[in-house]
């Protein structure tokens, strides 16, 4: 069983820009922090806008991203699942 969790950053066509790896048990929210962190440090900082899934919300999160949109300009958004609905015809 594989026994790690990889958060990975991507541009809007695919491609990626970050790979974090962190232990399965670490959480989603400290492992987004820390690939950011990893990305402004070594990289070109032009990410603007950040889309997440649900399971990386949460208040201390947006609390952090918060402090970094005042360096870094960058904006959080987190995207709920879409329901899908089926429909007998």
């Amino acid at each position: 069983m594989d026994r790690r969790k990889r958060h990975i950053l991507v541009d809007t066509l695919g491609l990626i820009l970050v790979v974090f790896i962190t232990a399965a048990n670490a959480g989603e929210r400290c492992g987004l922090q820390e690939l950011l962190l990893d990305y402004f440090a070594e990289r070109v900082r032009c990410l603007r806008k950040i889309w997440v899934d649900g399971g990386y919300s949460g208040e201390p999160l947006l609390t952090w991203v918060h402090k970094l949109k005042k360096t870094w300009k960058i904006s959080l958004e987190v995207v709920e699942k879409m329901a899908i609905f089926y429909s007998i015809l």
